[in-house]
């Protein structure tokens, strides 16, 4: 590989690279097999070793091992990455309001993003509201953390206090809720099945702004005596909750 492409592919970990070429990394056979099953536009892939994809229509360029640790974002290369063009999908309202939606407010931990995109996919969750200061949902760690759910699951950057009142006129009749460490009683709520769930910040949680504007507080009551949860974990109990009531479980 050229110094050029070793460089021009190691400024992709910065968003404004990613915004400005439109591309981004994805690392590791599983994910790179993951895209290729979507109709992501592939840029370019890179191997140490040709691998055996079950897809056999792609271009794969063999580098050796000393240029993959220059051009990996991982401590341990996983000897194959891939460059592919970013998908920019608009909000679909129609959609989103039979549905249940997650919206993130100033989620910045990369891995609890990808976490999160990872809960939403396992859920048949299709999008993500995501506050304009979120993690990027294409950085390399949390495509990684996502394990190719990110290719799945489409991720929306907006301002969310001036999108929550479009609910009432794009999406009457969804309830919007908001996570928070003293909020009712999940377990004893009657949850719908047409629902905006937001979840927050990793240490200040869901911005005053946002819970000012007449969302549902709702919280996961602790039994013990840790001070809260991880918001990745906090957001897969709650939609599991969401998902048992849809499909009628009792506690």
């Amino acid at each position: 590989m050229t110094k050029k492409q070793i460089a021009f592919i190691r400024s992709l970990r910065m968003k404004k690279n990613r915004d400005e070429s439109g591309l981004f990394i994805a690392e590791g056979f599983k994910i790179v097999e993951e895209l290729l099953k979507t109709d992501f536009k592939i840029h370019s892939i890179f191997a140490t070793i040709k691998p055996d994809f079950s897809r056999k229509d792609v271009n794969i360029e063999i580098i050796s091992c000393k240029d993959m640790e220059k051009i990996s974002a991982q401590k341990t290369p996983q000897g194959i990455l891939a460059l592919a063009f970013e998908r920019q999908v608009k909000p679909d309202f129609a959609q989103i309001r039979r549905t249940l939606t997650i919206a993130l407010d100033n989620v910045r931990d990369p891995g609890n993003m990808g976490t999160i995109i990872r809960t939403a996919d396992w859920f048949g969750i299709k999008d993500i509201i995501c506050s304009e200061n979120c993690a990027g949902a294409f950085s390399p760690k949390v495509v990684a953390a996502s394990s190719g759910s990110v290719f799945r699951v489409n991720a929306h950057y907006l301002n969310i206090p001036r999108f929550l009142p479009l609910l009432g006129g794009k999406m009457p009749g969804v309830s919007v809720y908001a996570a928070v460490k003293n909020g009712q009683n999940i377990y004893k709520m009657t949850l719908p099945e047409k629902a905006l769930v937001i979840f927050g910040n990793e240490s200040r949680g869901v911005s005053p702004e946002i819970l000012k504007s007449g969302v549902k507080k709702i919280s996961i009551p602790p039994d013990g005596g840790a001070e809260s949860l991880n918001v990745g974990i906090a957001a897969a109990i709650i939609i599991s909750e969401f998902r048992r009531k849809r499909m009628g479980v009792r506690s």
